[in-house]
């Protein structure tokens, strides 16, 4: 994970709730993904020795107990910890709650139902390989690199690397467990020897060395073999590909944001530049650099000018769309709105205008959450991304009902009330329905109330 010198979280999270990138829970996440890597390496070993009719030692059937309390927490925490949403920290556990009953809850629930202990408990003991395949659920708890990769975790080259190591020791272990439960130990080896064989064979089959010494002995072990000789060929590729990759390039975008950030830092420090003002440009760079997936113009910065604008106008005209005011206007209407969009952002705790102020402009919010205080300051509501607002002083001569007040670094576009009314002058016909629209949206609110355009026009 980049880091930013210096910089500090001032925004303080109630007791109850788990801070998504602090230390404990990233620890904890690395401990749920070494507890699941115990499930993906043990439980097909278990599946094959049962078939072999070896016991099941007394300290497994703990070791599962433990684990089983351990994912347990694990859900409990899970409903307790916040997350990052456009740059700003949800702590609301009502919303934690919702949100993760409706992404991963049924995945680790899923994991977690001791359905193993039902076997135990009925003293079913002969149904080594069923009680296996059910512990095997605990895998799908694997899902845990996702969060860690949400939480914003940069994986430099020896991480990557150990990535994809894990992967493959995963991948060998379960191949070498289904030759043991194919082929049984009927030679009488300890199952220490057993087991050495089963990897070898594994790892010369899928190396395509193939001594010959292990060879199978009927048609499911020879459907098997073919199947691991086609695995081999897509792993030796898969390892060659990307460890080739890595050593060229480890990741040249993430490696230029973080040069961009090594020379900032160095800039702050030869100039010894406040810490409040660092924590500020700080701040500014983690949202511009970390909190969006891509810089835009980077992507496109090879393509023509010509339809790099026209790109643009395409999904501007489609934020533009979205504004239950303007679904109904014209293609051409859209695009001249859009033409006139300006761009900008705001850093936290800039007011963008106050109430009883009178508006001469209404703003769309692309990226990350402002909230919304009353006269009085009270906090009526937070808005984010795919918000607007402002749209009844631009279009009604009101004064602002609210104050808005950015709470993130903020990306949004500013319509001004001057170009407004020059779309209106170019689309009569937009007047229509833009007057149908206000009249569903806001109803009694403005009753009596006489568009901007009308007003000039009695002028």
């Amino acid at each position: 994970m980049e880091q930013f010198p210096n910089q500090q979280d001032h925004n303080t999270l109630p007791k109850s709730v788990i801070r998504p990138g602090g230390r404990f829970k990233t620890v904890w996440n690395y401990l749920v993904l070494l507890a699941t890597f115990w499930y993906a390496m043990i439980v097909p070993f278990q599946v094959a020795m049962s078939s072999n009719h070896e016991l099941e030692p007394a300290w497994i059937f703990t070791v599962d107990l433990l684990l089983t309390l351990f994912f347990i927490t694990d859900i409990w925490i899970s409903f307790r910890t916040a997350f990052m949403q456009d740059g700003e920290t949800i702590a609301d556990l009502k919303i934690i709650q919702q949100r993760y009953l409706r992404g991963w809850f049924a995945l680790d629930l899923l994991a977690t139902l001791p359905l193993g202990w039902y076997f135990l408990m009925q003293g079913d003991f002969e149904s080594g390989t069923l009680l296996g395949l059910f512990r095997l659920l605990r895998v799908v708890k694997l899902h845990a690199l996702f969060r860690l990769f949400n939480l914003g975790v940069s994986l430099r080259f020896h991480a990557q690397l150990a990535l994809l190591f894990f992967w493959i020791s995963v991948g060998i272990n379960w191949l070498a467990c289904g030759w043991m439960w194919l082929v049984p130990n009927q030679s009488g080896d300890d199952w220490v020897s057993f087991t050495i064989e089963a990897y070898y064979w594994v790892v010369t089959t899928l190396t395509t060395v193939g001594y010959g010494d292990i060879t199978p002995i009927d048609n499911p072990t020879r459907i098997y073999t073919m199947g691991v000789m086609l695995v081999g060929v897509g792993m030796y590729g898969m390892v060659i590909g990307n460890i080739s990759s890595l050593l060229v390039s480890s990741n040249q975008y993430k490696y230029k944001k973080r040069q961009k950030i090594e020379n900032l830092v160095s800039f702050m420090r030869q100039y010894k530049v406040p810490i409040n003002i660092q924590n500020e440009v700080y701040g500014f760079y983690r949202h511009f650099l970390l909190e969006q997936a891509a810089d835009d113009r980077t992507i496109l910065q090879e393509l023509p000018e010509a339809i790099q604008s026209r790109i643009y106008s395409h999904i501007n005209v489609m934020l533009l769309r979205q504004v239950p005011l303007f679904e109904k206007a014209s293609e051409e209407c859209l695009m001249d709105l859009e033409k006139r969009l300006e761009s900008m952002v705001c850093s936290p705790g800039e007011e963008l205008f106050k109430a009883g102020t009178m508006g001469e402009d209404m703003y769309f919010l692309t990226h990350g959450a402002v909230e919304v205080f009353s006269a009085d300051g009270r906090l009526l509501a937070k808005l984010r991304r795919r918000s607007f607002f402002g749209e009844l002083s631009l279009i009604y001569e009101k004064p602002r009902n609210a104050t808005i007040r950015s709470a993130t670094f903020c990306d949004m576009f500013r319509l001004k009330k001057s170009d407004f009314l020059q779309v209106i002058s170019n689309c009569p016909h937009f007047k229509n329905s833009l007057e149908k629209a206000l009249a569903t949206r806001y109803g009694e609110e403005t009753k009596g109330l006489v568009p901007v355009w009308n007003q000039r026009q009695k002028n």
